[in-house]
């Protein structure tokens, strides 16, 4: 009697294995151990930063690299969040401090206008 109990566990599991069946995570109870706890991953968490780590200063006619930099991002995101708003603009343009302001929000940033005089 044991054996054809055993016979038929094995035929589950080459049935399961075969990839026609009951999914494997689901077969755990047939071995006698607890299913596997699902994967927690860091995939999408961030730190949580007080708001005084994100506030950037920066002049009104910004060059867009060193918004780049401000924002701690390569210049290509900044270029094409500029795309998206419909400005075509190189790393060595400069831009109007209200768009830098929008990007910088758009990022997570609070932006003040420093003025250089």
């Amino acid at each position: 009697m044991a054996e054809n109990w055993l016979n038929a566990v094995f035929e589950i599991l080459n049935y399961e294995r075969a990839g026609r069946g009951i999914r494997s995570s689901n077969s755990a109870f047939l071995l006698g151990r607890p299913p596997r706890p699902p994967k927690i991953t860091a995939r999408g968490l961030e730190d949580s930063h007080d708001d005084a780590d994100k506030i950037i200063h920066i002049p009104d006619p910004v060059r867009v690299k060193d918004l780049a930099a401000a924002l701690k991002l390569k210049p290509f995101k900044v270029v094409a969040d500029l795309l998206r708003l419909r400005m075509f603009k190189t790393p060595d343009d400069f831009i109007s401090f209200e768009m830098a302001e929008i990007i910088a929000q758009r990022h997570g940033y609070r932006a003040i206008q420093t003025f250089l005089y």
